[in-house]
């Protein structure tokens, strides 16, 4: 198989720029950090999405190019699929597991005083002393830590999706 990296280096470090800016503006403007690492992911997405299906039209016309009998079959002397029927799926979609501890939080709404070390600098990383609060919070405050939580778990996805 051809080393074909499904992000080339410049278009990577062009998404991973956009996310460092978006996570660097969530001072600034905390909602408008969280939408700019919104459109990063929905934009590595779609260049993954694009790369794959590029690739995937690669590979078939590999094969298709190539003579074969009228009576394809599988190993297991099923009828292949025809080449121009849909794939059909094989396995689960993988997806990100939530964070459980996160989500037991939210579904309780329970308060609890958290001391972690922090990265001044980054303002994903959680905060030195918190009261996490529940629906009852103070609503600016939980605003705030449900967008510095969504933010953090964009910046997460996208590192993650840009790996591939």
């Amino acid at each position: 198989m051809a080393d074909t990296a499904l992000f080339p280096s410049g278009e990577r470090d062009k998404l991973i720029l956009r996310l460092q800016n978006a996570v660097g503006g969530f001072v600034d403007g905390p909602r408008e950090a969280v939408e700019d690492a919104d459109r990063v992911l929905e934009d590595a997405i779609q260049h993954l999405t694009a790369a794959l299906a590029e690739r995937r039209r690669t590979i078939r016309t590999s094969w298709q190019s190539t003579p074969h009998s009228p009576a394809r079959e599988t190993p297991r002397g099923e009828a292949a699929p025809s080449p121009s029927a849909p794939p059909t799926a094989t396995a689960p979609e993988a997806t990100l597991a939530p964070d459980p501890a996160l989500a037991h939080k939210e579904a309780t709404g329970t308060t609890e005083r958290t001391e972690q070390k922090t990265d001044p600098t980054d303002p994903t990383a959680p905060p030195r002393t918190t009261e996490a609060t529940g629906a009852t919070g103070a609503t600016g405050a939980t605003d705030t830590e449900q967008l510095r939580l969504a933010l953090r778990d964009y910046r997460e996805t996208t590192e993650r999706l840009l790996q591939v």
